[in-house]
């Protein structure tokens, strides 16, 4: 049995891998973490149409712990084009078909700190719900997960600039996802529209992004 407590989040998470389940206490009840992530695995769970579910106490959520492996989110993309591709897979299952409507739910924190690899290899699960919303643009949780692959790796190397092969495969991979569907309007500067439309907090990866780095993705995506 495991207890990681965050602070910062205000909870609490218990890891018992022997019942295969997780707790997650809130220390506020009033934390909108705790009612988006309710409805989040709610919803979750339902596209899945397993027979797992989420237990609600006073203020405590008990979810379904799944054995798999998670990519370090300071990996290259370089090194990760299978576990991408599963990924952008799993969304296209798992979400309803494209369309311009701002009607798509959103995880809102889509980074490979946030996806389970299972155990066969062959399939995943996403996990943290913290910053569900109901009602978002189609694929946004794709362009989030993307860029997150080619910004945090930069930062976490403490680099100015990105490596040229991790760009040109950003370029593809974004390009492979996105290329039919060029009239959804964050692509015009997804960076920009995630800072403003999800309001992230001061100490978020994306608003460490400096102009170089800025630059040299809006030109990858064009």
């Amino acid at each position: 049995m495991k207890l990681q407590i965050n602070l910062k989040k205000k909870n609490a998470i218990v890891i018992d891998e022997k019942k295969k389940i997780i707790k997650k206490f809130f220390f506020n009840l009033n934390n909108s973490q705790y009612i988006n992530e309710k409805k989040g695995y709610r919803w979750y769970f339902q596209q899945l149409q397993e027979k797992k579910k989420i237990d609600i106490g006073f203020n405590f959520l008990t979810l379904p712990f799944f054995e798999g492996n998670q990519i370090k989110f300071w990996g290259s993309i370089i090194n990760y084009k299978y576990e991408i591709s599963l990924a952008i897979a799993h969304y296209k299952n798992i979400w309803p078909k494209y369309s311009l409507e701002k009607n798509f739910p959103l995880h809102g924190d889509l980074t490979f700190s946030n996806i389970i690899f299972l155990s066969n290899n062959f399939d995943i699960r996403f996990i943290d719900w913290e910053n569900f919303r109901e009602k978002a643009n189609w694929g946004l949780d794709i362009c989030y997960f993307l860029l997150s692959t080619i910004i945090l790796p930069v930062l976490s190397r403490k680099q100015s600039n990105i490596l040229v092969d991790e760009l040109l495969l950003f370029n593809k991979i974004w390009k492979s996802f996105f290329e039919s569907h060029e009239d959804l309007i964050y692509l015009k500067d997804p960076i920009n529209f995630i800072k403003n439309s999800l309001h992230l907090p001061k100490d978020h990866f994306f608003n460490f992004v400096n102009k170089e780095i800025y630059k040299k993705i809006n030109q990858a995506i064009k």
